[in-house]
């Protein structure tokens, strides 16, 4: 029997059959080629009017079985069919225009037998799970001619399936270094001083991140943090301040007992004059046209002097958040972007759902994962452009300076509805400025993404699915264009793609069930465990290995393959009544098998799920969604969880103050 090793990629070929090729038409989806019920069939398609009416639309889908759909109407100007989508193709699906109904297929991989979940593509990457195993790979088909002429009208007229022969995989299974509740350790807490907390609005500090000693005013790791200057006194702007980390910490009940941090940098607006809190967002940008925006990341690209810093606009519909690049220094007013990161290879397009919390790739995973940085945000209010649960996409601080070059700024020409007209001095490569996105102030208070782009005319086409212009461009509107930098998009749960369940143990959805709200990640050092930090909803459900979570009562729990615990975990130092937060712990060997093809962004599920308490005090500690707060230094693998602390339990304003708890990322557990 033949046989492979753990990585080798496995492909299959489909049978063919005799109403399949050769096609009238084949092409692969690309960005923007699926707008609205319509889907462009390229440029090679026929310039008649009428072409390609009742013929049939397959896709060979990247993530999911075969489609077929029939077109109902074509357009030989746009070269666009029209078609009733049940469920639209994605970016990276291989299609063909077929005269008669083509073959439908499904293709399944098998473990000695067992069908292996989400294993339906034409490749699998032979996993560490597959070692001493059998794998096969089986196609049903259907929909198979049985006439002459290969012509079929209606369907099915035949099913056949097909199992290939079994191969056998050899080696050894990696060793995981993977962090669970008992490698957390709660050390202490110490307080941020009391101006960080009486001019900002209800959510206050809105992110931290870790400066290390080379690059801090007092020559050991500080802390940074963003606040919301002149709340209602404008004009308002995210600042960003640095604090010393005191050298000694404190358990006690009382908030005031706390130590209390120095700022050793003052705060300074976080976006070199890019931060002006407007009717339109950030000026310079065009972030959101609602009433609340926020920082939500500040990262120090390691091995260099410069930070990435995000922001995204929450509480209103809108599709977009954006990153800047700066020095590290706060008071330099340095400061490069914006731009967004996105993945136009999966179909992963909104920008809202990476522009967040960002931590390090370890060097031993970059190649791997395609990068050195991974940013992502979850649960974001009006979460219809973001993502139900921790989302994350890794990409290259390399390919910064590309994209933050390619900034540029004009007058347009016009425009219409759904479209702009660039200036004429705009680049004559078609398709160069597509998934840019377009900030024209005097159109619309939020940007848009451009779907398409020609460069003989000048005319960007936006996707207005979310937000529309308010106001035609006309030749008079001024307009940026803030380019892109492209990742690989390791998870993002699609907006109602996970069921909530409910609130018994056993329908408990760990993910998301809408009281969960991710605001950070950290990677720990020396261990293959990317970890999200955020809000858990008040709920204590655990699921992980047995040996390493804090209970042992072990229980189903939603459709997850691993125990099931309850009630938190026993953390030395904390009052019983503490407020919980929720940790997510994702494998790096999932991660990678998502940028192989064997997972999909979607699918992919944490290897556990917990939740510890942080301490509470005489006053009230709140823990609205948005304000856990995280930072991971990796000098010292200590994490720091930032908390707000009311004066009664309505949190309502004023606020008494901020608790920053430390906790320590002990050794990882080989498993």
């Amino acid at each position: 029997m033949p046989t492979v090793t753990v990585g080798s990629i496995l492909s299959t070929n489909v049978a063919t059959y005799v109403n399949e090729p050769p096609y009238v038409l084949s092409g692969t989806i690309g960005v923007g080629d699926i707008v609205g019920s319509t889907v462009y069939l390229g440029a090679s398609a026929s310039g008649s009017a009428g072409s390609y009416i009742g013929y049939w639309f397959t896709t060979a889908r990247v993530s999911a079985p075969q489609y077929n759909w029939n077109v109902t109407s074509y357009d030989q100007t746009t070269k666009r069919a029209t078609i009733s989508w049940d469920s639209p193709p994605s970016v990276g699906d291989v299609w063909h225009l077929v005269i008669d109904y083509p073959v439908q297929r499904d293709l399944q991989w098998y473990r000695d037998g067992v069908a292996i979940p989400n294993a339906i593509n034409t490749m699998y990457t032979a996993q560490a799970a597959d070692i001493g195993k059998d794998l096969t790979v089986s196609e049903t088909a259907w929909n198979i001619s049985n006439t002459n002429d290969g012509r079929i009208y209606a369907g099915p007229t035949a099913t056949t399936v097909s199992t290939s022969a079994p191969v056998t995989v050899t080696g050894t299974a990696p060793s995981s270094a993977l962090v669970f509740q008992d490698n957390v350790s709660y050390l202490g807490s110490f307080a941020l001083p009391a101006t960080m907390a009486g001019t900002e609005t209800k959510f206050g500090v809105t992110c931290a991140g870790i400066i290390p000693a080379a690059y801090s005013a007092n020559g050991s790791s500080s802390i940074s943090f963003s606040t919301v200057q002149n709340f209602g006194s404008g004009p308002e702007f995210i600042g960003m301040a640095e604090l010393s980390i005191p050298t000694s910490l404190s358990s006690s009940s009382s908030f005031a007992a706390l130590p209390v941090a120095t700022v050793t940098r003052s705060s300074t607006d976080v976006y070199g004059g890019q931060g002006t809190l407007t009717a339109a967002g950030t000026t310079g940008a065009g972030l959101s046209s609602g009433t609340d925006w926020r920082s939500n990341g500040i990262f120090n690209i390691y091995g260099s002097s410069n930070s990435l810093v995000t922001q995204v606009g929450t509480y209103t519909p809108q599709p977009n958040g954006f990153f800047w690049r700066r020095n590290i220094n706060i008071t330099s007013s340095t400061v490069e972007g914006p731009f967004t990161v996105i993945d136009p290879v999966r179909g992963q397009l909104r920008a809202r759902a990476t522009a967040g919390f960002m931590t390090k790739v370890p060097s031993a995973w970059q190649a791997t994962l395609g990068g050195d940085i991974i940013a992502g945000i979850g649960d974001v209010s009006v979460v219809g452009t973001a993502s139900d649960g921790p989302a994350a996409i890794c990409f290259n601080s390399a390919d910064i300076s590309a994209a933050v070059a390619k900034v540029e700024s004009g007058t347009a020409q016009g425009g219409t509805s759904t479209s702009i007209t660039l200036a004429a001095s705009a680049n004559a490569t078609t398709d160069y400025y597509k998934n840019f996105w377009v900030y024209a102030p005097g159109a619309c208070a939020t940007s848009l993404r451009i779907t398409a782009y020609n460069g003989t005319t000048k005319v960007a086409t936006v996707d207005t699915s979310i937000i529309s212009w308010t106001s035609t461009p006309t030749s008079s509107t001024t307009y940026k264009l803030i380019p892109y930098v492209t990742g690989n998009q390791l998870s993002c749960y699609n907006p109602g793609q996970l069921d909530p369940g409910g609130a018994t143990p056993d329908t408990f959805c760990p993910i998301w069930h809408g009281g969960t709200a991710c605001t950070g990640s950290f990677w720990p050092n020396g261990t293959d465990s990317l970890v999200f930090v955020g809000a858990g909803g008040g709920d204590y459900y655990e699921y992980g290995v047995k040996s390493k979570m804090g209970n042992t009562s072990v229980k189903r729990i939603y459709n997850f393959t691993y125990p099931r615990f309850d009630g938190p975990g026993p953390m030395t130092g904390l009052s019983p009544n503490g407020t919980g937060i929720r940790f997510w712990m994702y494998s790096a060997t999932d991660l990678a098998a998502v940028v192989s093809g064997a997972l999909t962004y979607g699918t992919i599920k944490p290897k556990a799920s917990w939740s510890i308490r942080i301490p509470s005090y005489t006053s009230y500690t709140g823990l609205s969604q948005w304000s856990i707060i995280s930072a991971y230094d990796q000098s010292t693998s200590r994490l720091y969880i930032i908390s707000d602390v009311w004066s009664d339990n309505s949190n309502a304003l004023p606020l008494i103050g901020k608790a920053v708890h430390v906790y320590q990322i002990t050794n990882a557990t080989n498993l």
